[in-house]
């Protein structure tokens, strides 16, 4: 028995150091053009790991004042908005893993959206992202339901008693329309928020945010959803649903 166990052993370990001094790809964007680079895989496991922890430590320096959860998802937001630059013309689009974005300090639309559902993941908050006709959300759950908020334009969406519209109240127009720092969007300050639209008024606002407000998904789909199939990739940074999710790949099944 004792002999098994020590073959076993010896497997395991032989496996492992073939494993991790193994070659695998890694995939970056550089413009919108894909780079392939072959590291080994201790490399990557080590690197994601280091991601994992950073995460970690960067969301509690967020929301180390914050006094709750819906504090705690305006202040993420806000940093966020705050920190991470626009990227400009003069600018390369780099896509890489999310954390690539904080360190970079700059970002594309979606990349806003992207390192906010991973963030809010790391504070315990469900959430995900999701574009519609080139519009970028991240979808976040809070007490039980699902809203939304816009961290490129830095706008969220308040109901009438001043929480978070849920999606239900934002598809039947119960809402009101906030920016995260300059307050709510009024004909006054729309231009500067909305500044790459080219709205003429408040009015050109409101119709475009009702269209496409129409198209996001209810909160019914979002939960009959896997969460690794919602959008983005807020949950596999952290190493147990990365493990899952793999195994869900590997086993192709929903």
């Amino acid at each position: 028995m004792r002999k098994k166990l020590y073959f076993i052993s010896f497997l395991i370990i032989l496996f492992s150091i073939v494993f991790l001094n193994s070659k695998s790809n890694r995939y970056i964007g550089v413009n919108y053009v894909v780079e392939k680079h072959k590291i080994s895989n201790f490399q990557k496991l080590s690197e994601f790991y280091e991601r994992h922890i950073n995460y970690k430590k960067l969301v509690k320096e967020i929301t180390d004042d914050s006094k709750n959860k819906e504090e705690e998802i305006k202040v993420i937001s806000t940093w966020i908005y705050n920190n991470i630059k626009k990227i400009s013309n003069l600018d390369e689009v780099i896509d890489n893993h999310p954390w690539t974005i904080v360190e970079r300090k700059m970002g594309v639309n979606d990349q806003f959206s992207d390192i906010l559902s991973v963030l809010l993941v790391y504070n315990g908050i469900e959430s995900f992202f999701e574009g519609f006709e080139y519009h970028q959300f991240t979808f976040f759950k809070y007490n039980n339901e699902w809203s939304i908020i816009d961290p490129y334009y830095g706008v969220y969406f308040i109901n009438n008693e001043n929480y978070f519209s849920t999606i239900k109240e934002i598809k039947n127009d119960n809402f009101t329309m906030r920016h995260l720092t300059l307050g709510e969007v009024t004909s006054e300050n729309f231009d500067t928020i909305f500044f790459d639209k080219d709205f003429k008024n408040i009015n050109q606002l409101n119709n475009y945010f009702n269209h496409l407000l129409t198209k996001i998904h209810t909160s019914k789909s979002i939960d009959n959803t896997s969460i690794y199939d919602r959008g983005g990739r807020s949950h596999i940074q952290k190493p147990m649903h990365r493990i899952f999710f793999q195994i869900k790949k590997i086993l192709r099944f929903n």
